[in-house]
């Protein structure tokens, strides 16, 4: 009798190339609330992730570059990554990250 098959999920999974793509704007951020507080920070942050300087009442798409581009690099370094076989690579030597 044959076996019964099972379906698997795909796990996603979050890369260290798309969480560094935050840094940029989290240590931004940060420098500002240390330097001038916690509001400075939120306002960075906002200013970042959508573009809007909320000190100026304006939006400006460089912050929206600046806080986007690196993201979006990161999501295609993993993509790239998974499709050239680099973190089936990694894997295989035993280290327990992916790009």
């Amino acid at each position: 009798m044959a076996r019964a098959r099972t379906h698997r999920r795909a796990k996603s999974s979050i890369s260290v190339a798309m969480i560094l793509g935050f840094a940029p704007t989290a240590l931004w951020a940060y420098d500002g609330a240390k330097q001038f507080g916690v509001s400075e920070g939120l306002t960075r942050l906002v200013g970042r992730f959508t573009g809007y300087s909320m000190t100026e009442k304006k939006w400006q798409a460089d912050q929206l570059v600046a806080g986007w581009a690196p993201i979006i690099a990161g999501i295609l370094a993993h993509k790239i990554a998974n499709k050239v076989g680099l973190n089936r690579m990694i894997r295989g030597m035993g280290i327990p990250i992916g790009i």
